[in-house]
């Protein structure tokens, strides 16, 4: 007889010579414990071993030293004697000789040939040699079996991936139903069902366990696996947690598709309900009686229903699924890619639509608001004096209030339009001398320095790259901001210089050389928790009635730096002044 060994070293006989007049074993089971661990250990190390006559009587050896502690090894030993439960066991099936082979693969016990005669019977040296030649020759065609098995499996399991990566499917979610539709899906790893969860979606093709089990499956698998993967033939058996999940389907492969959710991939194989036959009820193969342990006494047909299993997942299976899967990142990256490259261009559309309206709003505010406000401080203005004298006092106060209002409105729309105006790619940068840059801004400026009697100081400035009428907008701001909050006790002084790049401070980034323009005065100053939020557009540090203003020109300023990939940054001291810090970068 050819006897096999299964996963758990339960034997089976494949296949069987006898004379006509004896009963067959072959398809027979015997369980693990027939040829307990000790039992196979010895068929690995000794390939042959033959009981002449099973009634032999044993005999004891005796050693020179014999110290409690010493042991003969006799496992290589012809004549050594076997296990007396075994003796028995033979017996019990009524044996008279026996010769075994052992069938080797990859190291392990992968069978044995097992010959049986009913009398005593003694074998030459040259018929062991042969026998054990003959199991040299079958051993070399396990490995030669296996590995052409284990190719066609391979190949049409390689063949139906390829088939399925080589497809050209769209870069949407809808190519997903093609993909899990794809018979090709389920040939890579002969699998009769398939299911992939992605978000909320489940999609699936063939004999699946409903979408409530697959979800269910999804999320204890992937705390399970810890988002990785997972493969059994009998579910109930390995996880019976699960059991009810998968009733039809017990064989399972499991793959995560990635490493924070639920999204996966399961192939499923339905249950094959098979009838092993023993040699003896398996659950009795070892007794107790007053004697001790013994073998079963009855070998008499023993039938098992095998339920909630599969056919088990082939290596090459396992390698082919695997292989898909990494398919099947790559493909859904690029559908995320490619759905968040939508909703970018998406938000593109709605800021153009947006940008779009607020040039219409631009408009009106250049013509619609602008224009009213016009004629309202031309009337009022002409109503407080040319027609002063038939309007009574506490009028010409509403006036004059209505036509400051007016005016400060009017500020703050300008305002308004020159911080909105400032887009990308405005106006080519160019080389600007900012000694001649400052001196235009303090002309134009000539009037309000005057008035409040105020010193500037320039020192020698560099030259540097940026757009003329935004750097005159930024310089026009500082000077205006620093005459309007001038100190009522001192005399205004503005002083604008530059100084070595190596003593700016370490905290400006990103670290790149600059030019730097200081920017000081003494007026009142604030406290240096406004350093940052002075810059925020609309913020404003004193009432609308002590200094006028729209709360826009620092914004204007900093918008100004960016747009020359600059950096504004200020410190201020409560009634002592403030100094800003103008970072123009080096063109080389």
């Amino acid at each position: 007889m050819i006897y096999r060994f299964d996963a758990e070293y339960n034997g089976e006989v494949i296949a069987e010579s006898k004379n006509i007049n004896l009963d067959a074993f072959l398809g027979l089971h015997y369980p693990h414990t027939d040829i307990p661990t000790q039992a196979r250990e010895l068929y690995i190390k000794n390939l042959l071993r033959i009981i002449v006559d099973v009634n032999y009587k044993p005999v004891p050896l005796f050693t020179i030293d014999d110290e409690s502690s010493k042991n003969l090894d006799l496992s290589h030993s012809v004549l050594r004697s076997v296990s007396p439960i075994h003796i028995q066991y033979l017996h019990n099936i009524g044996i008279g000789a026996t010769l075994t082979i052992s069938l080797l693969h990859k190291g392990k016990l992968w069978g044995l040939i097992a010959c049986h005669h009913y009398s005593p019977k003694y074998l030459s040296h040259t018929a062991r040699l042969a026998a054990k030649l003959q199991g040299h020759f079958i051993t070399s065609q396990i490995e030669v079996r296996e590995s052409n098995e284990r190719y066609e499996i391979s190949k049409k399991a390689h063949d139906a991936a390829d088939e399925i990566i080589s497809k050209q499917f769209d870069i949407r979610r809808s190519s997903l139903v093609d993909i899990v539709s794809d018979q090709n899906t389920l040939e890579l790893c002969k699998a009769t069902g398939v299911s992939m969860s992605i978000g909320d979606k489940i999609y699936k093709n063939g004999f699946t366990p409903g979408d409530k089990d697959i979800k269910q499956l999804a999320a204890y698998l992937s705390v399970h696996t810890k988002n990785t993967k997972f493969h059994t033939s009998s579910l109930s058996k390995d996880l019976p947690e699960l059991k009810d999940a998968a009733l039809n389907t017990p064989g399972l492969n499991y793959y995560a598709l990635d490493k924070s959710s639920n999204n996966c991939i399961i192939w499923y194989k339905p249950e094959t309900i098979s009838e092993v036959h023993w040699a003896g009820d398996p659950n009795k193969a070892i007794e107790k009686d007053k004697n001790g342990l013994s073998p079963r006494k009855s070998f008499d047909l023993w039938s098992q229903k095998v339920k909630d299993q599969s056919n088990a997942w082939k290596d090459a299976e396992l390698v082919t699924s695997s292989n898909f899967v990494n398919f099947m990142h790559k493909h859904l990256g690029f559908i995320y890619l490619a759905e968040e490259e939508e909703k970018q261009r998406q938000v593109s559309e709605k800021l153009k639509e947006t940008n779009s309206e607020l040039e219409n709003i631009n408009w009106i505010s250049t013509h619609d608001l602008q224009e009213p406000l016009r004629k309202i401080q031309v009337i009022t203005s002409f109503i407080m004096t040319e027609e002063a004298k038939d309007v009574s006092e506490s009028v010409l106060q509403k006036l004059g209030r209505i036509n400051k209002s007016a005016g400060r409105m009017q500020t703050l729309i300008n305002d308004i339009l020159h911080y909105t105006r400032l887009k990308e790619g405005e106006q080519a940068l160019i080389d600007i001398d900012l000694n001649i840059l400052i001196k235009e801004v303090l002309d134009e400026l000539q009037d309000v320095v005057k008035e409040k009697n105020a010193e500037v100081k320039l020192e020698e400035l560099p030259i540097i790259t940026g757009i003329p009428f935004l750097l005159k907008q930024l310089f026009s701001n500082l000077i205006y901001n620093a005459l309007k909050f001038s100190s009522v006790d001192r005399i205004p002084e503005i002083t604008i210089s530059t100084f070595d790049y190596h003593l700016q401070p370490s905290k400006i980034h990103p670290p790149k050389e600059y030019y730097i323009i200081k920017f000081s005065d003494n007026g009142i100053g604030f406290s240096p928790e406004f350093n940052e939020r002075i810059f925020k557009i609309f913020t404003r540090l004193h009432g609308a009635g002590e200094f006028p203003g729209s709360g826009i020109g620092l914004a204007l300023c900093k918008k100004i730096m960016e747009k020359h990939n600059g950096i504004i940054r200020v410190e201020g001291i409560v009634n002592t002044g403030a100094t800003f810090y103008i970072y123009f970068p080096k063109i080389n």
